[in-house]
């Protein structure tokens, strides 16, 4: 009788959260190290990855860019405006998250996947305040 492997659930990413926000395995791996992945520096789509697998490894590795991390409850926040034309109306929302003091704003897709009661740990770019990646905080993690 062989042996079951074990699957390491915690080194995946939250597939929705992944899709939503765009980052693969990889690049989560490299935030939680505390750097960019490769494809997020040079922002390949997490699609282009595995077609571009080949030239990712052949490059040299340089000095990442840092990443730093906020872990937080989402606080999330939602408004409606309304723009009027000739003869016309538009209706317009916005979809803002804050994770402790930063705000980002979002896509009404990743506006409905965070939830407020969860804490997240949310990877950040460190001169332009952007989510690279996020991910649910487990519960005895420190």
């Amino acid at each position: 009788m062989s042996k079951l492997k074990k699957k390491r659930h915690l080194d995946l990413p939250d597939r929705q959260l992944a899709r939503a926000f765009g980052f693969s395995a990889v690049d989560l791996a490299a935030n939680r190290s505390g750097y960019m992945s490769l494809p997020q520096h040079m922002a390949f789509p997490p699609a282009w990855q595995p077609l571009l697998r080949w030239i990712i490894d052949w490059l040299p590795q340089r000095h990442m860019p840092e990443v730093d991390v906020i872990r937080a409850r989402a606080q999330l926040q939602y408004a409606q405006y309304q723009t009027f034309a000739f003869q016309r109306a538009d209706l317009h929302e916005v979809f803002t998250v804050n994770f402790g003091m930063e705000s980002f704003r979002l896509t009404s897709k990743q506006y409905r996947i965070l939830n407020s009661d969860v804490l997240y740990d949310v990877y950040v770019t460190q001169d332009t305040r952007t989510i690279l990646s996020l991910e649910r905080v487990v519960q005895g993690a420190t």
